[in-house]
């Protein structure tokens, strides 16, 4: 997750509650964790004085989102005015957080997107402010810490890892890869450095594919001899290859495994232009 650069962070507006599949992990603070299918919720409900009632979430399965959902109830602004929404966070203004609201969504609810530092700011938030204009109205409302809140965070990930083993009995039936193997990559995924060493070769992998469908380990079974196609083979199928589990002999999901062999072809190179040269005389 360290790795991130940038990331989409939408920002929900609905009267949205948490799935039922969802099982409380316990508290920190004042931000409820909750667990589901192998993902974790960090979860702040906090309401102004006029009731508007906002939940700040934030939920990972090996990545991250922030959302924030406010619900109708209470909700301060006159679709009448057509209000544009400003997101203020510490005294910032966000780049990206100026939307205008039509009626229904002011009464229902609207998704726009933060990118970039936006996030950073947004984890580390202390002040939230919703100001609509021309109208000038706005909601404010103080987050608590969420230090701990963090490191609980990643205590239910890892209870979550150990979970997504499913029953952890014998496979009777294998994974099953959702949609194509074709289809997960395009040309475009040809590694550059790849190209232009005009470098070809066919690998084999094997995933690790956990009790919700996801893969989470991949290993090289056979090397197409360069460590650039290996590895580009390894991440984008374990980003994309969605599966159905695998089964025991109860039918319960568990743990399985499931291979992919890539060749690769180098395309040709594109041809290089010279210009032609100039004699002065």
């Amino acid at each position: 997750m360290m790795g991130i650069k940038w990331v989409a962070v939408a920002l929900s507006l609905s009267t949205a509650t948490p799935a039922a599949a969802q099982a409380l992990f316990g508290w920190s603070g004042s931000w409820e964790i909750t667990q589901d299918r192998g993902s974790c919720t960090l979860r702040h409900v906090a309401k102004d004085p006029a009731a508007t009632e906002i939940a700040i979430t934030r939920w990972t399965r090996g990545w991250m989102h922030v959302s924030l959902a406010a619900k109708a109830t209470g909700w301060p602004f006159d679709p009448a005015t057509s209000p544009r929404l400003l997101l203020i966070v510490d005294g910032v203004a966000f780049s990206r957080g100026s939307e205008s609201l039509s009626g229904d969504a002011v009464r229902n609810g609207f998704t726009t997107s933060l990118w970039g530092e936006d996030f950073t700011k947004l984890l580390a938030a202390r002040t939230i402010i919703f100001r609509s204009y021309p109208s000038e109205r706005e909601v404010s409302l103080t987050l608590p810490p969420s230090a701990f809140a963090e490191r609980d965070l990643e205590r239910c990930l890892a209870d979550a890892r150990i979970k997504e083993r499913g029953s952890g009995a014998t496979v009777v039936t294998p994974p099953r890869l959702r949609g194509r193997q074709e289809n997960l990559m395009t040309p475009d995924d040809y590694p550059g450095s790849a190209i232009r060493t005009q470098t070809s070769g066919t690998v084999t992998v094997r995933l690790t594919v956990t009790a919700y469908g996801y893969a989470s380990d991949c290993a090289v079974i056979a090397s197409s001899g360069s460590e650039v196609l290996d590895k580009a083979t390894c991440g984008i199928y374990s980003r994309r290859a969605r599966f159905e589990p695998a089964l025991d002999a109860q039918g319960r999901a568990t743990a399985g495994s499931y291979g992919f062999t890539k060749q690769w072809v180098a395309p040709p190179l594109p041809p290089v232009m010279y210009a032609p040269s100039t004699i002065k005389r």
